[in-house]
């Protein structure tokens, strides 16, 4: 028999030193020394691919490392074999539904192939996090390389910030790309460092915790803020909204630190807007607000590549074109920018639904986590974890996401920790007078 805690409420919770053991016994996970080394081979291996991934010399680091968290992962396998959770299975659906439809298009096998190695190295994390430790060890490590990943692009951040902004006689915008190649993929890795830095200190304890919060939002800051992304801008924009419950934690279980929060929040909005207006291109964020951006070069190209990708959906509406058909049939030549009309063009309403079903089941059960009241110390996390979902599905109108190893391997993770969440048939039962049976 279990000790459990009756709440005024009638809710029935666990002490906090049980309830991990409690989780880990109705999933049958245990995070022993194996569990933690695949943990520490697959955190490692994602947050190598925006350091290394881009660059030709130091794309067979990446290989390497995937490969190892994939031989980790099946090393676990051996002592339980994980659920799955419904998000993952809709997302390996959807890589399967691509491959049957390669027979007809065996010229973008190559293309193909890289959708492959990331769907194995998210199986490969899915099946590795299972618990709050783990978790926390992914955001922590993927936080900390960005030093790594700003230290190889200082160069040309100094180089960038010389030369000026904008030219204001011919309005030719010098962005930052860097290493990554594109300045919006620098600027949501930006973002997602100093998201996952927030996350880490959440559950962390000791002075690491505040080494990682510090390294991974200046880092992640540093490259926001050179980047001349708009998705950088509106990131750390929502960031200062979020941050407080993101960092702020209860002192002992069912205390709300609304009173720290609220100091945080009035500290955070006015540096938050200090920063936005002091961005480099910060002139193309006020733009949205201003006038319309679909004049802009950029707008139009983005405007016309989300029409061209309805009018292909619609020669072809419930199977699509198969994969990498927006850039075979569109005349653009590259893809549509937007990850809901790059499915709908390649996969129809099949591949619509399927990548709804990636998105959408992972961010209503983390919303009910955060909403929960048997685990308030946990919410931080949830919430940072769920900020994560959230902010991923809005870059998703902006850019084609599903494919990225980093990302589409997080989200694994996130679902595989939601996994093991879940109620199983051979957990305990609460009577109604508060006892475990």
């Amino acid at each position: 028999m279990s000790p459990v805690i009756a709440t005024t409420s009638g809710a029935n919770v666990l002490p906090e030193e049980f309830q991990d053991a409690h989780l880990a016994q109705r999933v049958g996970q245990r995070t022993g020394p194996l569990e933690m080394a695949a943990a520490v081979a697959c955190s490692v291996a994602i947050a190598a691919v925006p350091v290394v991934s881009f660059q030709e010399s130091y794309s067979i680091i990446g290989k390497v490392l995937a490969l190892m968290a994939a031989a980790f992962a099946a090393m676990t396998l051996f002592k339980r074999v994980p659920k799955l959770h419904p998000a993952m299975l809709a997302y390996f659906l959807l890589v399967l539904f691509f491959g049957f439809r390669m027979v007809h298009h065996p010229d973008v096998w190559e293309e193909y192939n890289k959708l492959l190695k990331v769907c194995l190295l998210a199986l490969a994390s899915h099946v590795v996090f299972r618990t709050q430790k783990q978790i926390v060890l992914l955001f922590a490590i993927y936080s900390s390389a960005a030093l790594i990943t700003l230290t190889l692009n200082w160069g040309e951040l100094a180089a960038f910030h010389e030369s000026g902004m904008m030219s204001s006689s011919e309005g030719a915008i010098d962005r930052f790309a860097g290493t990554l190649q594109n300045a919006n993929a620098t600027g949501m890795y930006g973002i997602t460092a100093m998201l996952s830095a927030m996350i880490a200190f959440s559950r962390m304890r000791g002075f690491v915790r505040w080494l990682v919060l510090l390294v991974g939002v200046l880092s992640g800051l540093g490259l926001a803020y050179y980047s001349g992304s708009r998705k950088a801008m509106i990131g750390i924009g929502a960031l200062s909204l979020v941050m407080p419950w993101i960092v702020v934690r209860a002192r002992k279980a069912g205390s709300v630190p609304w009173s720290r929060r609220i100091v945080l929040f009035a500290m955070l909005v006015p540096v938050a807007a200090l920063i936005l207006t002091n961005l480099p291109n910060s002139e193309r964020l006020l733009r949205l607000f201003s006038e319309s951006d679909v004049g802009s070069y950029s707008g139009e190209v983005r405007y016309e590549m989300f029409w061209s990708s309805l009018r292909l959906w619609r020669q072809r509406p419930f199977i699509g074109h198969g994969y990498d058909g927006f850039a075979r049939l569109s005349g653009f030549g590259v893809y549509s920018h937007t990850t809901y009309g790059e499915l709908l063009c390649n996969g129809g309403l099949i591949g619509l639904g399927l990548i709804s079903v990636f998105y959408c089941s992972p961010i209503r059960e983390m919303v009910r986590l955060v909403r929960s009241p048997l685990d308030l110390e946990k919410r931080p996390l949830h919430t940072g974890l769920l900020t994560f979902l959230v902010l991923f599905a809005f870059f998703s109108c902006f850019a084609v996401l599903f494919g990225t190893r980093d990302y589409i391997s997080i989200c694994a993770a996130i679902c595989g920790y939601l996994a093991a969440s879940r109620p199983s048939e051979q957990s305990p039962r609460t009577s109604s007078k508060g006892v475990v049976q």
